[in-house]
């Protein structure tokens, strides 16, 4: 009988063999390819889930069996996560003082928000450091 369940039940029942796991829409070969391209040709991000890559990590660990070529998927959604990782360093190189009007972070996941967690304190605590000594 098919249902939907939290990933983190699918693959409880995954692993002791009481379950079969259907994978989301996005993570399909075709798909990914047309999100590589756009991710490639548009500034902007494309719309996945928030944890994307751990989404596609378990179920190509845990799950193979029930997806088609689990492994090209694998790489494919890993050279997502490569070409956004460039987009944002590419971004983040191009910052100037435009940039204190804000900056765009839409449809970023949750480890890409994570790799840039650290630049971006360390930018603010800089500029908080740089605003005291002009007082």
């Amino acid at each position: 009988m098919r249902t939907s369940v939290p990933l983190w039940l699918a693959m409880l029942l995954k692993k002791q063999g009481k379950c079969s796991v259907v994978p989301p829409r996005w993570l399909d070969a075709a798909t990914l390819r047309s999100v590589i391209e756009a991710e490639r040709l548009e500034d902007v991000f494309q719309g996945l889930p928030h944890h994307y890559i751990e989404i596609a990590t378990d179920l190509c660990k845990h799950a193979r069996e029930d997806l088609e070529d689990w492994n090209a998927l694998y790489d494919l959604v890993d050279t997502i996560r490569s070409v956004r990782h460039n987009k944002i360093q590419a971004g983040l190189r191009a910052l100037d003082e435009n940039a204190l009007k804000g900056v765009k972070l839409t449809n970023l996941s949750a480890m890409e928000v994570s790799v840039i967690r650290p630049f971006m304190s360390n930018a603010l605590d800089n500029f908080l450091e740089g605003t005291a000594g002009a007082e």
